[in-house]
C-alpha cells in the first residue's frame, strides 16, 4: 500500500503500538519503521494502553475522556508525536486521517476478490 504514496514520506501514522510490553519489544509500528530500513518516523496511534505501558503518552482529543495512547520510532520522541497527533484534523477522539485509513482498509477487506 504504501508504495501508492508518493515519497519522501515525512511521517507515517499507525493504528497500533510501536513498542509492546515493559521491555519495549516492538509492535506494529517497529516492525514497520524496521520493514521500511527506517525510512520515515513511525507513529503508533492505539486506542487501547497495554498492561505495564511505560512509553506511550496519553492524548486526550475533542470532548473525548478516553485517550489515544502515542508512541513513535525514528527520531520523533513519543512526547512531540503525541502533539502532532493532538494537531491533526477532526473535532472528535480519532483524527480524520486515521478514520479515511480504517474506512479504507475496511473497504478493502470487504471487497471481493
Amino acid at each position: 500500500m504504501l508504495d501508492q504514496v508518493p515519497r519522501p514520506w515525512t511521517r507515517i501514522f499507525v493504528d497500533g503500538h510501536v513498542w509492546v510490553g515493559v521491555e519495549g519489544r516492538p509492535g506494529l509500528g517497529a516492525r514497520l519503521f524496521d520493514a521500511l530500513a527506517g525510512g520515515a518516523p513511525v507513529i503508533g496511534v492505539a486506542k487501547s494502553p497495554l498492561k505495564d505501558d511505560r512509553v506511550a503518552v496519553p492524548v486526550r482529543r475533542g470532548a473525548s475522556i478516553r485517550p489515544l495512547f502515542v508512541s513513535a520510532i525514528g527520531g520523533i520522541s513519543a512526547e512531540d508525536a503525541a502533539r502532532e497527533v493532538e494537531r491533526l484534523a477532526g473535532a472528535h477522539r480519532l483524527p480524520d486521517l486515521m478514520k479515511q485509513a480504517d474506512r479504507a482498509a475496511r473497504d478493502g477487506l470487504a471487497a471481493p476478490r
